[in-house]
C-alpha cells in the first residue's frame, strides 16, 4: 500500500502459536483448511524487511512451523523482492516432512494489474534445482488435482530438475527431468506456445529419454493383464510431439530387453478424423511377452492411412509386412497383408511365399445391405506340415477355395 513505509532490520520469533478459525465455515478433513488453521512451534528469523510504495523485499533466514499431522514446515529460507514491474525469488529452499524444494525465479511485467489480468504474458525465468516433491503434499493442498491418480502413486515422491523461460503463452523448456516410482525417469525439452488455451496451444516437445522397469509399469496395470503378459524388464523410449492436441505429428522410438519399435504418424481431429501412421517392429520377443513358448520373435512393418473411426465414416487402407515370424522353431518370412475398408465394405489380400507354405488370399466382406455377403478365393499352392513343425509325420496339402456366401 502507498501509505506504508516500513523497514525492519531484523525480526525474530520463537516458539509461537498461531490460530485462525472462521466459525461460519465447515471444517475440512485430511487437507489444508484455509478457514481453520493452527500452527504451533512457529519460529522465524528474517532480515532487511522493507515495504513502501515502490517495493516489498526481504530475506528469510529461517522459518519453521508445525501444522497438523499431514503437513509441517521443517525449514524454509529465501530472499524476495516485488516491485511494480518485477518479482524475484532467490535461494528459495523449502523442506517439509516429505518434500525438499529448491528454486530461483524471476518475473517481469508492465504493471501489477497486467500480472493479475494478463498473467499469460508475464515473462519469467524459473530454475528448479534438483528437488523432491511429495505427491502427498500436493494432495494435501489440492485434493481434486490428485483424484485421477492411483492411490499407490499418491504416496510417492516426484524428483524434478527443470529450467523454463519465457511467458506462459510462449514457453521454452530448456530441460525437464522427472523421476517417480522405483526406477521411472524422463528427460525432455521443447517449446509450448498458446497457453492457457489448450486446444490452440502449439507443442514442440522432444522426449530425450523415458526409462521405466517392469515393476513400475505393472503397478499401473490391472492384475488380469499382468497375469496374461510378461513385460520386458526394462523399457526406454525417445521421440517428439509437434503440433496441437487436435493436429499432432508424433515420432516414437522404443527399445527394450525384448525388442523395440519405431512409430510415426500425423493426425487431424478438427472435423472428420484423418490419420497416417507407420510402425516398425524390431526383433520383438512376442512369445516371451505373451507367455507362449511356441511363439518366437517378430519383425514387421505396418502402415495405415485413412479417415473416420465409426463404421459410417470409416475410409482407410492398411499395408502390413511380416518380414520374420517364429512359430514352433520355424522361421516364416515375408507375409504380406493389404486391406481397405470403406464404411461397410472391406477388401483385402494376403500372400506368403515360402518353400514350405505358399498361398494367396483375396476377399471381400460386404455389410452395406441388410444381408452380409462374403466372397473370397484361397489358393494354397503348397503346405508341408512336417517341415513347418506342425506334424510329426509327413503331411502335405494343396487346395483352392472359391467362396461366395450370403448369410441370412
Amino acid at each position: 500500500p502507498a501509505l506504508w513505509n516500513l523497514k525492519l532490520n531484523k525480526i525474530k520469533l520463537a516458539n509461537n502459536n498461531v490460530e485462525y478459525n472462521d466459525l461460519n465455515k465447515p471444517s475440512k478433513e485430511n487437507s489444508f483448511d484455509e478457514n481453520h488453521t493452527h500452527l504451533s512451534d512457529l519460529n522465524l528469523e528474517a532480515d532487511d524487511i522493507s515495504i513502501d510504495n515502490q517495493k516489498v523485499q526481504g530475506s528469510i533466514i529461517s522459518l519453521s512451523a508445525q501444522g497438523d499431522d499431514k503437513f509441517s514446515i521443517k525449514t524454509f529460507s529465501g530472499a524476495f523482492k516485488i516491485t511494480n514491474t518485477e518479482a524475484t525469488v532467490l535461494d528459495f529452499a523449502l523442506k517439509t516432512q516429505n518434500s525438499n524444494l529448491k528454486l530461483t525465479a524471476q518475473a517481469g511485467f508492465r504493471s501489477l494489474s497486467e500480472l493479475l489480468n494478463n498473467y499469460e504474458r508475464t515473462k519469467f525465468d524459473l530454475n528448479v534445482q534438483p528437488s523432491t516433491i511429495a505427491l502427498s503434499d500436493i494432495r494435501y493442498f489440492s485434493p481434486a488435482l490428485m483424484d485421477s491418480i492411483p492411490e499407490f502413486i499418491r504416496q510417492e515422491n516426484l524428483s524434478i530438475n527443470s529450467h523454463m523461460v519465457g511467458t506462459l503463452d510462449n514457453l521454452k523448456i530448456s530441460k525437464l527431468n522427472l523421476a517417480v516410482l522405483s526406477n521411472t525417469t524422463t528427460t525432455l525439452h521443447g517449446s509450448v506456445k498458446g497457453l492457457p488455451d489448450i486446444e490452440r496451444t502449439l507443442f514442440d516437445i522432444s522426449i530425450d529419454s523415458l526409462h521405466t522397469v517392469a515393476y513400475d509399469f505393472e503397478e499401473l496395470l490391472p492384475d488380469s493383464l499382468t497375469q496374461s503378459f510378461q513385460l520386458p524388464n526394462w523399457i526406454s523410449l525417445s521421440g517428439n510431439f509437434k503440433g496441437t492436441i487436435k493436429q499432432p505429428t508424433v515420432q516414437v522410438f522404443l527399445t527394450s530387453e525384448d525388442g523395440g519399435l519405431d512409430a510415426s504418424g500425423t493426425m487431424n481431429f478438427t472435423s472428420l478424423p484423418t490419420y497416417d501412421a507407420k510402425i516398425n517392429l524390431k526383433k520383438l520377443n512376442l512369445g516371451k511377452i505373451l507367455k507362449q513358448t511356441d511363439v518366437g520373435k517378430l519383425e514387421a512393418t505396418a502402415s495405415i492411412k485413412g479417415s473416420g473411426f465409426s463404421m459410417d465414416s470409416l475410409d482407410a487402407t492398411a499395408d502390413i509386412l511380416i518380414s520374420k515370424f517364429e512359430y514352433k522353431d520355424y522361421h516364416y518370412h515375408d507375409f504380406t497383408l493389404k486391406g481397405a475398408m470403406n464404411k461397410y465394405l472391406f477388401s483385402g489380400s494376403a500372400e506368403l511365399k515360402d518353400e514350405n507354405l505358399d498361398f494367396e488370399f483375396k476377399g471381400d466382406m460386404d455389410y452395406q445391405s441388410d444381408i452380409p455377403r462374403y466372397t473370397f478365393t484361397f489358393d494354397l499352392k503348397n503346405a508341408d506340415f512336417k517341415n513347418l513343425h506342425l506334424s510329426e509325420r509327413p503331411l502335405k496339402a494343396r487346395a483352392t477355395l472359391d467362396i461366395d456366401l450370403v448369410t441370412r
